[in-house]
């Protein structure tokens, strides 16, 4: 507000907020701004705002979950190892009874974990060190873009992502005025994958070499065929933005499918991964009461 009274513009404001605003918002501003139109510009950035809130639930609350089984399968078997396994090594061992193979190694685990708590907290700490520092590298970022992209279930799932992400974006920009190679370069910043990022260095260099979006999207593969063959259709009739909305309408709903069909499938696979574990563990611990009961 400050800002504003003292004569600075709304989008410049808005600009020097960082990451508190997003850059669509900005250059929608910008655009009103030269329309006179901020009303309807400022609702039609809420109604894009909301949408991408509503994909990144979606997509965050399908990774929470296998997040979750792994924390809480660590915990259980940290806590076997730690407090039930020597209640269970004194029992063997005062009955004398002789222990097979997994139960010698299982109780070989729970000693080192007892005995080396310390050194392994502080590797734990290190090890945590090293990773924050490491996410904030490039390197973290090609690393999880060769993971996302590469995978096949969470591959589909990213492109459809950046599908319906680049399109409801560019359509917003589209629709309200904005160059394209300026849209271009607003969608280029908004995400830190970098093979997104040469993605759109490769349709923005085209398009500076009097290239079309078509021929551009055309020849890249991070963007599926019938997306293309949609912008082509939009080229053509001059109605772009409404196609580019349309197309991001359709990915949103496929990629809400697909989330749902990929954690219907990873709930039963995360079930028996886990339970085959702490089975494993179970049977260690009472394979020698078959012994202690000969004893």
């Amino acid at each position: 507000a400050a800002e504003v009274e003292s004569g600075v513009p709304l989008s410049e404001a808005f600009g020097r907020r960082g990451r508190e605003v997003p850059a669509v918002v900005v250059a929608l501003t910008r655009a009103a701004e030269s329309t006179g139109q901020l009303g309807p510009m400022l609702l039609r950035a809420s109604d894009h705002l909301r949408r991408g809130e509503r994909l990144a639930k979606q997509v965050r609350a399908a990774a929470s979950y296998p997040f979750l089984m792994l924390g809480v399968g660590a915990v259980v078997v940290i806590a076997l190892l730690v407090f039930v396994l020597p209640r269970f090594a004194r029992i063997y061992s005062d009955r004398g009874a002789e222990l097979p193979w997994p139960t010698q190694l299982l109780l070989g685990a729970s000693d080192a974990v007892r005995s080396n708590g310390l050194v392994l907290g502080l590797l734990t700490a290190v090890g945590g060190v090293f990773l924050w520092a490491l996410m904030r590298s490039d390197a973290w970022d090609r690393l999880i873009d060769r993971v996302r992209f590469g995978l096949p279930v969470l591959g589909r799932l990213s492109r459809m992502a950046f599908v319906a992400t680049s399109c409801r974006t560019l359509a917003t920009l589209l629709a309200s005025g904005i160059h394209l190679l300026d849209a271009i370069a607003i969608c280029r910043g908004l995400s830190r994958s970098p093979r997104a990022g040469r993605f759109w260095d490769a349709i923005d260099a085209r398009l500076r070499d009097g290239g079309t979006l078509v021929e551009a999207l055309r020849a890249e593969t991070l963007l599926p065929s019938t997306v293309v063959s949609m912008v082509s259709a939009g080229e053509r009739s001059g109605r772009l933005p409404e196609v580019l909305a349309r197309a991001a309408e359709f990915a949103e709903e496929d990629l809400e499918t697909a989330l749902k069909q990929a954690t219907s499938l990873l709930e039963p696979v995360l079930i028996l991964v886990f339970g085959s574990v702490l089975g494993a563990v179970a049977i260690a611990l009472l394979l020698p009461l078959f012994s202690v009961a000969k004893v």
